[in-house]
C-alpha cells in the first residue's frame, strides 16, 4: 500500500530516488530543453515538472490536500483549479445547470463563455458609474432580488476589479428562500475571509459556490485557483465532472504544489493582511499629500463596500488617462500596476509589500505629476442590448467582417478592450454605430483589443 504523502512530499520523494522516466513531459525533468530557457530558470522547476509521481498516490494526495482547503475556508468542499478561475466559472454554470442566470453585465469574461457553454439565458443588469472616478458600481441587490422570479440563479462579481464590493447576505437569504442559487466570482477576494476589516467573504455570507483566484491574492502560481462548494445546494459530483470536462487531463505538479503550499500559508491567519492594510493606508495618505486622490470608503454610495488594500488613484485631476499615466509608470518609474482605465491607476498591494516597495511607488507618481503627458479622455459607449442568445450566436454560423461595416450586426464572439479587460461586446448582443466608433477610436490610440483580427475584421453571427 502506497504511503500517504502530501504532493510536496511525494514530488520530492520522486526527485531522492534519481528515477529515469520514459513517460512524460518529453523534456524528462530537464534532460532536453533549451538551454538559454533552463540557465534563466535552473532546474528545479523541471525536476518537479512531472507526470504522477511513481510512490505517489496522486488522487488521494490530492483529495487531502483539497480537505486542508476545504477545512480553512469553512467550505463544505474545496476544489484545487489548474486551468485558472475561468476553469471554475465554466464548471460552476455547468454544474448548476440554470436556464436563466442574474448577474451584472460587467462580468468577466469567462462569465459569458460559461453561460453559452451551458446554454444559460442572461439576464443582465446594467451598472451605474460612480461619479468623478467613471467606475462601475455593484448593482443593487434589489435590482438581482427582481430578477429572481424567472432565473435560477445569480451570479455574482465580489468584489470588481476596483475593489469594490457589498453585503450579500440578504440577497442570498432571499435566493435559497426561493430555491434559487448563488455563484459567486471572488477572483478577487479570496483574502476577505482573513481579516473583518476587509468585506465579508462570499462563504461567510451563505453562497453556495464561490470561485476564488488563489494566484491573485494568494501565493500560488499564475493559473491556480480554488473553488469551494459553501452549502450543499449543488452536488459535488456534478462540479467534479463539470471539472473534468474544462481543465486538463495533464494538471501541472508546479501549479498543484504552488496551491497545496498556498492553503498551508494562509494557515498562518489574517495578520500579515492587517499589515497591508496599515500600510495601504499610509501609501493613500502620501498619494493625497501629493496630490493624486485615491478612492476611499467616503467617495462611495451607501451600502458599496472597498477593499482597502486595494488603491485606486485618480489621474485625470491632472489631464492624464489611467491608461497613459500607467505606461508611464511602467515604462519610465518601473512600477508597474494591476490595472488602468480611463480616469484612474489601479495598484494591488499585499503582504509582498513593505515600506521600500511603497517609497518607489511615491517616487514613481511624484516623477509622473513633473513628467506625464496630458491626454484625452474616450468615454466608453452604453453596454449594448442582447439581440440572441449567447450559446446560438457563440456556436451559429458567423463571418468576418469589417469593424466600420459591423454596425446593426450580431455580435458573434466576445470583443474585450484591454484594459479593464470587461467585454465590451459579447456573444449576442447588437453591435451599434458607437460601439464601432468606439473601437476603431482606441486602436488607434493602441489599446489591446481581443476578439479582433489583426487587420481589424470583427466577427459576427450569420445565422439569419
Amino acid at each position: 500500500m502506497t504511503e500517504m504523502r502530501t504532493l510536496l512530499e511525494g514530488v520530492r520523494k520522486y526527485m531522492e530516488e534519481q528515477l529515469y522516466p520514459f513517460q512524460t513531459p518529453a523534456h524528462k525533468q530537464g534532460r532536453w530543453v533549451d538551454e538559454k530557457l533552463l540557465s534563466f530558470l535552473g532546474k528545479a522547476p523541471f525536476l518537479a515538472d512531472l507526470s504522477e509521481p511513481a510512490g505517489l498516490d496522486f488522487a488521494e494526495a490530492l483529495e487531502a490536500a483539497q480537505r486542508r482547503a476545504r477545512d480553512l475556508a469553512g467550505a463544505k468542499a474545496s476544489f484545487f483549479l489548474w486551468n485558472g478561475t475561468t476553469g471554475g466559472i465554466l464548471a460552476a454554470v455547468l454544474a448548476s445547470r440554470p436556464k436563466q442566470v442574474v448577474l451584472s453585465r460587467s462580468a468577466h469574461r469567462s462569465v459569458f463563455a460559461s453561460l453559452a457553454l451551458a446554454g444559460a439565458e442572461p439576464r443582465y443588469l446594467y451598472p451605474r458609474t460612480l461619479p468623478g472616478w467613471e467606475i462601475f458600481l455593484p448593482p443593487d441587490p434589489q435590482d438581482y432580488a427582481a430578477g429572481l422570479d424567472t432565473a435560477e440563479a445569480v451570479l455574482l462579481t465580489h468584489p470588481s476589479y476596483w475593489g469594490l464590493a457589498r453585503n450579500w447576505q440578504d440577497l442570498i437569504f432571499l435566493a435559497h428562500s426561493m430555491d434559487k442559487l448563488v455563484l459567486v466570482d471572488q477572483a478577487h477576494g479570496p483574502h476577505f475571509r482573513l481579516s473583518r476589516k476587509l468585506p465579508p467573504s462570499a462563504l461567510e455570507m451563505g453562497a453556495d459556490l464561490v470561485v476564488e483566484s488563489t494566484h491573485k491574492l494568494g501565493t500560488a502560481f499564475t493559473q491556480a485557483s480554488l473553488l469551494h462548494l459553501g452549502t450543499e445546494r449543488i452536488e459535488q459530483h456534478s462540479v467534479a465532472e463539470a471539472l473534468r470536462l474544462v481543465q486538463s487531463t495533464s494538471p501541472s505538479f508546479l501549479l498543484l504544489l504552488s496551491l497545496e503550499a498556498a492553503v498551508v500559508k494562509e494557515e498562518e491567519g489574517g495578520a500579515v493582511w492587517e499589515k497591508t492594510l496599515e500600510l495601504a493606508r499610509f501609501a493613500r495618505q502620501k498619494l493625497e499629500e501629493q496630490g493624486w486622490p485615491v478612492l476611499s470608503q467616503a467617495d462611495l454610495p451607501p451600502g458599496v463596500l472597498l477593499d482597502e488594500s486595494r488603491l485606486v488613484v485618480r489621474v485625470r485631476e491632472r489631464g492624464q488617462s489611467g491608461i497613459g499615466a500607467a505606461r508611464f509608470l511602467k515604462e519610465e518609474a518601473k512600477v508597474v500596476p494591476e490595472m488602468a482605465d480611463q480616469h484612474n491607476v489601479v495598484l494591488l498591494l499585499t503582504p509582498a509589500d513593505d515600506e521600500a516597495s511603497i517609497g518607489r511607488l511615491l517616487e514613481g507618481f511624484g516623477r509622473l505629476i513633473q513628467e506625464g503627458k496630458r491626454e484625452a479622455a474616450v468615454s466608453p459607449p452604453p453596454f449594448p442590448e442582447l439581440a440572441l442568445s449567447p450559446r446560438q450566436a457563440l456556436l451559429g454560423p458567423k463571418g468576418l467582417v469589417p469593424l466600420a461595416e459591423a454596425a446593426g450586426e450580431v455580435a458573434g464572439n466576445l470583443v474585450v478592450p484591454y484594459p479593464p479587460g470587461i467585454p465590451l461586446l459579447a456573444p449576442g448582443d447588437a453591435i451599434g454605430k458607437e460601439h464601432v466608433e468606439y473601437l476603431t477610436w482606441i486602436k488607434k490610440l493602441g489599446w489591446q483589443v481581443d476578439g479582433l483580427t489583426s487587420s481589424g475584421e470583427i466577427l459576427i453571427y450569420q445565422g439569419g
